[in-house]
């Protein structure tokens, strides 16, 4: 019989975000393999407390990173103790940063010590993907690195680019990972943490790409959106990606091995000096079906072609509507605190509106404060996607749901007032005079579809979501076996929720 354990100590219902934890106690990221290229600087950051994983435990190495993530980790890197920098300091002041967001102290501290100084127009553009060359003088400047280039007389007397000496700095200290080879490429998480890793610890001599390499501009192709395994519920949909400008066509094959989709085209927009490339997908252009559809790219370039390749699961049918799962916050002193849920099929309601993720201040009675002042009792959202209930559970009588849901929900971990909001809105719900057969969603299946990214991270989480079916009398079933929720210690966050129909 297969068992279902809802809390266990090594993390499985934990959604651990790895800032802060006992290397000692720590797991690997299920996403780095030991062959991974930067499997031992990624190791390092985690062990080190600089980087912060996500709620599923992953670190997702290869995926691109953007301004305000990057800014984090470099600040990390270099200044052991964050301060509150962003409302104490009166002349910290980007046009799009908000002072309340998750990252913003981050960023006053890297202005404040001239790692950073945004764009002339006053923006910093912290949702920006960033490049390696916008990478290398924020890490050159963090790590106070100098060129010591000189000119000869013989060189050629034309001004290098502004990121030469930068680019230049890192070489220096054989920091710069092979894997990147275009100035304008964007970088990936793994390789942000690779060249902290080589500038943090010296004596590790590793191959490192040049400016004259990088100048000579190695041909790429890189999918940035969406990311490989994703979940759609709609169309069309667009797969996005860049380039080296060294390529001049791009073909793109479609498979669907269940629906019979074999599908080649070449991209019509796309041509010698492009950066960046668009491919639109729909069931009309016969290039998309129900179930896994695979793309593969494959671009001619200078120095040979070059593919990528990315699968998209597709559902008609929308996936699962996830109903009220509901946020409680319990730091043990007042705090700032981001959360962002982020079903694979996406988020269809919230309260307050969830924007990029919600800016709050959190109160260890669980009072919760928006950046525009209102107060709420807890965090709400709404969204659909491809979470699966286990066969074995519970059959109970509609009569009898208050009292297994005191019991079980209590044994879950959750205090008597998260019970009360619960049967307040479910047993409304579940009001047919019949019986109800309830499953609680394996941990580790609401963490994969349905992850939750929480800055800064919780000491103790809890996670309740639950499946049901409406039948009209008893039948033989196998009952779930739940195991005893953590104890609260820290900062607590709380999440119920249930499928809707």
């Amino acid at each position: 019989m297969k068992k279902i354990h809802l809390f266990q100590t090594t993390g499985i219902i934990a959604l651990i975000l790895l800032t802060g934890i006992n290397t000692a106690l720590a797991a690997s990221f299920s996403d780095v393999p030991s062959s991974h290229a930067n499997f031992d600087a990624i190791e390092y950051v985690k062990a080190n407390n600089i980087v912060t994983g996500y709620a599923d435990g992953t670190f997702k190495p290869d995926s691109t990173i953007n301004r305000a993530e990057f800014t984090k980790i470099v600040v990390g890197a270099v200044i052991p103790e964050t301060q509150d920098c962003a409302m104490t300091t009166p002349d910290f002041k980007f046009s799009d940063v908000d002072k309340t967001a998750w990252y913003a102290d981050y960023v006053c501290m890297a202005l404040s010590e001239g790692i950073i100084a945004g764009y002339s127009d006053g923006t910093f553009k912290p949702a920006q993907e960033i490049n390696f060359a916008e990478a290398a003088k924020i890490i050159a400047n963090a790590f106070a690195l100098k060129s010591d280039y000189s000119p000869g007389p013989n060189d050629n007397i034309t001004p290098p680019p502004w990121y030469f000496e930068f680019v230049d700095a890192l070489a220096a200290k054989n920091a710069i990972p092979t894997t990147i080879n275009y100035f304008d490429r964007k970088i990936t998480r793994g390789e942000m943490v690779e060249m902290i890793y080589r500038l943090k610890n010296p004596t590790i001599v590793k191959p490192t790409a040049t400016y004259d390499t990088l100048n000579n501009q190695a041909s790429f192709i890189r999918i940035t959106s969406p990311e490989n395994d994703a979940l759609l519920y709609e169309e069309p949909f667009y797969i996005q990606g860049e380039t080296s400008p060294t390529c001049d066509t791009m073909t793109v094959t479609a498979t669907n091995t269940e629906y019979n989709i074999n599908d080649v085209y070449t991209l019509t927009d796309y041509h010698r000096g492009s950066t960046t490339f668009k491919y639109g997908v729909q069931h009309s252009w016969k290039n998309l079906d129900v179930g896994n559809n695979s793309y593969s790219f494959s671009a001619k370039c200078d120095d040979g072609n070059k593919t990528q390749s990315i699968n998209i699961f597709f559902s008609a049918g929308g996936g699962v509507e996830m109903g009220k799962p509901v946020i409680y916050l319990y730091p043990q002193k007042e705090q700032k605190v981001f959360v962002s849920p982020k079903p694979e099929g996406g988020i269809t309601i919230s309260e307050p509106a969830l924007g990029n993720g919600w800016n709050v201040t959190a109160f260890p009675d669980g009072t919760i404060v928006d950046r525009s002042g209102v107060t709420w009792p807890y965090l709400f959202w709404e969204g659909y996607s491809n979470i699966k209930a286990d066969s074995e559970g519970f059959l109970v009588r509609k009569n009898d749901l208050g009292r297994f849901f005191d019991e079980n929900l209590s044994y879950l971990g959750l205090n008597s007032k998260e019970i009360t909001d619960f049967k307040e809105y479910w047993l409304a719900k579940l009001n047919e005079d019949k019986y109800y057969y309830i499953s609680f969603v394996p941990q580790e299946e609401l963490d994969r579809h349905a992850p939750i990214l929480v800055e800064p991270k919780p000491d103790t989480v809890i996670r309740v979501f639950f499946d049901y079916r409406v039948s009209d009398a008893p039948f033989a079933y196998t009952q779930q076996v739940l195991n005893k929720g953590p104890e609260r210690s820290g900062f607590t966050m709380i999440e119920w929720g249930g499928r809707l129909y």
